[in-house]
């Protein structure tokens, strides 16, 4: 599986501490064994329609055909604002 970071996604990573992003780019790096990775739910009634937790941090995406799309990295508190 493929994984595409979108521009918004990368600009929330430019946010955070270095050492921080870069264990969540390791983290998403792992996401290419989906479906076979623990942490990682379904919302409901929200876009994107999954959840990867990383410590403080929600991982949000979606998957369409073959390709992993990271749409936001945000912090617990901010996520689903």
């Amino acid at each position: 599986m493929t994984i595409k970071i979108q521009a918004s996604a990368k600009k929330d990573l430019k946010k955070i501490d270095k050492t921080t992003a870069i264990k969540i780019l390791e983290a998403i790096r792992k996401l290419e064994n989906y479906p076979d990775i623990s942490n990682v739910k379904k919302l409901k009634d929200y876009y994107p329609p999954l959840r990867y937790r990383i410590g403080d941090y929600q991982v949000l995406f979606d998957i369409e055909e073959d390709t992993l799309i990271v749409v936001n990295v945000k912090h617990r508190k901010e996520a689903y604002k």
